[in-house]
């Protein structure tokens, strides 16, 4: 299975600053253009993964299509098959999110795919360049920040 990068252009106040293996590094900005978070996404098979990180905190979130998923959904998060761990999803129409500890953004570093399960849907990307991508995320954090 070959990796698809979405090239389409990023939604608006997101700018796409690099792209690194399979992700997308993006800077998302407020209405007023102030700084919002920055976050590497990859979309394949027509679902977005996006991993984001702002400035008020070190953990991290992570987002899927929400495609139906409650809000407070239970669902979890794994990688190259391993044991997933729990996690409570917020969702609106289009997306379903959840808080990830920075502990667990450092195992995804390492991973060639990243696996979530939620609302009885398994979604699945293969990755690359996953530990670069989040360097390039926290940079984008430590540039743009106030």
């Amino acid at each position: 299975m070959g990796f698809a990068v979405s090239s389409g252009v990023a939604s608006a106040g997101e700018r796409v600053l690099s792209t690194v293996g399979s992700w997308r590094v993006i800077l998302n900005l407020n209405p007023d253009n102030s700084f919002n978070r920055c976050l590497i996404e990859t979309t394949q098979g027509g679902q977005m993964l996006r991993i984001a990180g702002g400035a008020k905190s070190t953990d991290l979130s992570l987002s899927v299509p929400a495609m139906g998923i409650p809000n407070g959904g239970q669902g979890t998060i794994g990688s190259d098959g391993m044991q997933p761990e729990y996690f409570t999803f917020a969702a609106n129409k289009l997306r379903a999110w959840t808080a990830i500890p920075w502990e667990m953004g450092l195992h995804l570093e390492k991973a060639r795919s990243i696996e979530v399960g939620v609302n009885r849907r398994q979604m699945k990307w293969r990755v690359s360049g996953t530990k670069q991508a989040m360097i390039r995320m926290t940079d984008c954090v430590n540039q743009n920040a106030p």
